[in-house]
């Protein structure tokens, strides 16, 4: 049996055993966290007065004045919780980071499973043009620092003799949790039969279109870049890639966006090879880093590879990739939401690995709070508190060096006694 909280300076409603609260209770975090919207009980009742107090009903809660008009606590809170059921320990599992799917959460709070996949796509719904935005500002990478780009691709459908390829495009700073995540157009391979062999033919893309491709996840609508000036790019070996650190190649000559600004961003490149016969994941470069002053320059050894984005892709693909999904569907409407289904589970994803080790109960609450107050103006000054947690939980474990003394383990030990805590298929094949 889950036990309830005690209520400490530490603890917070995310952590409170939501699933055991009576409804009064449930209330009370909901206003607390600002999920739920608290209007009701700063307005004036048709019969003149303010005097709405929280009653419980059953196995829900309500607001009632004192002429006996009552209103459902979450009346004004539909945009995330359903017409037919409001279920708040839905919210709570869908938070938590146990994966709990719409089927197990049935089974614990005891509804139908098609009453709990409609509660979490409309949670999904809600937080997913929250996260288009703050995705749009991300500025990924800045001076000296280390930026990885990579791909994914997920098979959605086998449609006559052709598969439907689903890409997504990532971009990420080392040590950050803020993943830049694009769609990118959909490729179609086909399927052929030789007797009872299969096989499938990529049909592969000229680097004019590769670079079009990449041009566009690199800008903003605006025009200005998403990559910081002076960062020392990681990549693959794909040929749309290695033209980032070409400034006589094709990708600066204005074709695709403002050569004058894209060679002002002074970019470092570096790639690996991860075919055979000798596939590379991690290896030492030279490369020229920019220093911020000018055209000063100075060789550094960095190590190229993109291993950061390859564990993000794992977890993506567990939790988004081993949903059985269908972007083609048997009409052209029904195609159009299984597309929109398919992106707002990707933001919902998205969103939680930015806030790993945070509570997403409170996150949530605190956007809705922000989007009741100011709308459409939710930006990452709103999640500061958490990203401090989530960039913590990034940061690189210290190593001592091999020939380190005894001074630096005494130092260490002196520290833990003042009680301080320690915290590719994208543009084309490798060639």
């Amino acid at each position: 049996m889950v036990r309830r909280a005690c209520d400490n300076g530490n603890s917070s409603p995310g952590q409170k055993a939501i699933l055991t609260s009576t409804p009064v209770e449930l209330t009370e975090i909901g206003l607390e966290t600002g999920i739920l919207t608290n209007e009701r009980q700063e307005t004036v009742c048709s019969c003149g007065k303010q005097k709405w107090k929280i009653e419980a009903r059953n196995n829900h809660c309500q607001y009632r004045c004192s002429c006996r008009k009552t209103e459902s606590v979450v009346a004004r809170d539909r945009d995330i919780f359903s017409q037919k059921r409001s279920l708040f320990g839905a919210l709570w599992l869908w938070c938590s980071p146990l994966n709990v799917s719409p089927d197990k959460g049935g089974l614990v709070l005891g509804v139908d499973n098609r009453v709990m996949r409609d509660l979490f796509d409309q949670f999904r719904s809600w937080l997913s043009p929250l996260v288009d935005q703050l995705n749009d500002e991300l500025l990924i990478g800045g001076q000296g620092q280390d930026v990885e780009m990579d791909e994914i691709c997920f098979r959605s459908k086998t449609l006559d003799n052709c598969v439907l390829w689903v890409r997504y495009f990532a971009m990420v700073r080392r040590g950050s949790s803020k993943v830049f995540l694009a769609q990118l157009p959909y490729r179609v391979s086909k399927d052929f039969s030789f007797g009872s062999i299969q096989c499938e033919v990529h049909i592969k893309p000229t680097l004019s279109y590769a670079l079009q491709e990449l041009a566009s996840v690199l800008r903003r609508d605006d025009g200005s870049f998403r990559l910081g000036a002076g960062s020392v790019c990681h990549t693959d070996s794909a040929r749309a890639y290695k033209q980032l650190g070409v400034e006589d190649g094709p990708l600066f000559d204005g074709s695709f966006c403002n050569a004058k600004e894209l060679k002002g961003l002074k970019l470092a490149h570096t790639n690996v090879k991860h075919k055979p016969p000798k596939p590379e994941f991690t290896k030492p470069f030279d490369v020229p880093v920019w220093q911020g002053i000018d055209d000063d320059w100075e060789v550094e050894t960095r190590i190229g590879g993109t291993q950061k984005l390859d564990g993000f892709f794992a977890s993506f693909r567990r939790d988004v990739g081993r949903q059985p999904f269908n972007t083609t569907g048997p009409t052209p409407k029904q195609a159009d939401a299984l597309e929109q289904g398919l992106h707002h589970r990707v933001r919902a994803f998205q969103c939680k690995f930015w806030m790993s080790g945070s509570d997403m109960f409170r996150v949530v609450g605190s956007l809705r709070k922000k989007e009741r107050d100011d709308p459409g103006r939710a930006s990452w000054s709103t999640l500061a508190e958490y990203l401090k947690v989530a960039e913590q939980c990034e940061q690189p474990k210290k190593r001592l060096a091999p020939d380190a003394g005894v001074g630096l383990l005494a130092d260490s030990d002196r520290e833990l006694d003042a009680g301080e805590s320690q915290c590719s298929l994208l543009f084309d094949d490798d060639e």
